[in-house]
C-alpha cells in the first residue's frame, strides 16, 4: 500500500462505519474515548461539538475529532472520528442503584491516514526537479520499510479503536 507520490494517504478510508443502539452513560463513554486517544499517544482535538435538543426531550449530538500521533520526525498518523448520536435520557437500575443514562442510536465514521513530511522537511509540497527526485529516493528506498511499518501501526491503532468502541457498546447491550 506504500504510496510515495502523495503527502498523505488513507490507511483505513474515512467512512468506515460502526453503528449501534445502546443504553449507556454518554459522559462516561466520551471520557473513555478521550482516554483511548491519550493512552495511545494521540493528541486529539475536538473540531465540532453540536447538540440539538428536540421538543420531545431527546437530543442529537454531533462530534468530530482528529487525533494526531507523531511517529517520527518525518511521519505522523491521523485518525478522524465523526460521531452522530440520537438519544434520550432514561433511568437504569445498575446493581440496585438508579442511574441516569442515555438510550439511542450511535453512528461512528472513522478513518486513519499516514502523513509524510509533516514537519516540512523537504520544504514545499510542490517540489521540482532535483529536490523532488531526492524526496522520492528517500521515501522509496531509504525509509520504505519504516513507512510500511508505520502503515501497520496506524492500521492496528484504528482497528483497536473500532474494537474498543464495539466492546463498549456490547457491554451496554448494543
Amino acid at each position: 500500500m506504500l504510496n510515495t507520490k502523495d503527502r498523505s494517504y488513507y490507511i483505513v478510508p474515512f467512512g468506515t462505519k460502526v453503528k449501534a443502539n445502546a443504553v449507556l452513560d454518554f459522559g462516561e463513554f466520551y471520557q473513555e474515548l478521550q482516554r483511548w486517544f491519550t493512552y495511545n499517544g494521540y493528541t486529539w482535538q475536538e473540531v465540532k461539538y453540536r447538540v440539538v435538543e428536540n421538543p420531545d426531550g431527546s437530543k442529537q449530538v454531533e462530534l468530530r475529532w482528529f487525533g494526531v500521533r507523531k511517529l517520527d520526525d518525518y511521519v505522523s498518523a491521523e485518525i478522524q472520528m465523526d460521531l452522530q448520536v440520537f438519544h434520550g435520557d432514561v433511568e437504569a437500575n445498575i446493581d440496585g442503584v438508579k442511574k441516569k443514562m442515555q438510550k439511542g442510536g450511535f453512528e461512528f465514521r472513522l478513518g486513519s491516514k499516514l502523513i509524510k513530511n509533516w514537519g516540512d522537511f523537504w520544504g514545499s509540497d510542490k517540489l521540482k526537479g532535483w529536490a523532488e527526485w531526492k524526496k522520492e529516493i528517500y521515501e522509496r528506498f531509504l525509509i520504505k520499510d519504516r513507512l510500511l511499518s508505520f502503515e501497520n501501526i496506524i492500521g492496528s491503532d484504528i482497528m483497536r479503536l473500532i474494537s474498543e468502541i464495539k466492546a463498549y457498546m456490547k457491554l451496554y447491550g448494543a
